[in-house]
C-alpha cells in the first residue's frame, strides 16, 4: 500500500473540474492496467490517495506523480505491504 497526500496545481474556475475529471478517468485507465486499486480524495488544494497492488507498479505510478506538475508538496505517508487490501475492485 502507497498513501500520498499533495497540494493540488489545477487550473481555477470552470476548469477546475474538467481537471479533475482528466485525472480520475486517466488515472482510473493507468491503474486498471497495472493491477492497482484505490481511492482518492480531493478538497479544493489537496489530494490524498491510497493506491494498493504490486510494488513496482505504486513505485511507477508514484514516480509519474512526482513528476506531475498537478501535484506539489508531495508527501509519502505510507509505503508496506498490506495483508488485506481496503479498496479491492476500486481503480480511483
Amino acid at each position: 500500500r502507497l498513501i500520498y497526500r499533495s497540494e493540488e496545481h489545477l487550473a481555477g474556475g470552470s476548469g477546475h473540474v474538467a481537471a479533475l475529471a482528466v485525472i480520475v478517468v486517466a488515472a482510473s485507465h493507468l491503474n486498471r492496467h497495472l493491477g492497482l486499486s484505490g481511492a482518492l480524495v480531493h478538497r479544493p488544494g489537496r489530494f490524498l490517495q491510497v493506491l494498493e497492488g504490486p510494488a513496482p507498479a505504486l513505485e511507477e505510478v508514484f514516480e509519474r506523480i512526482c513528476r506531475d506538475p498537478r501535484h506539489a508538496g508531495i508527501a509519502l505517508m505510507e509505503f508496506a505491504p498490506v495483508d488485506q487490501p481496503c479498496f479491492a475492485g476500486w481503480t480511483m
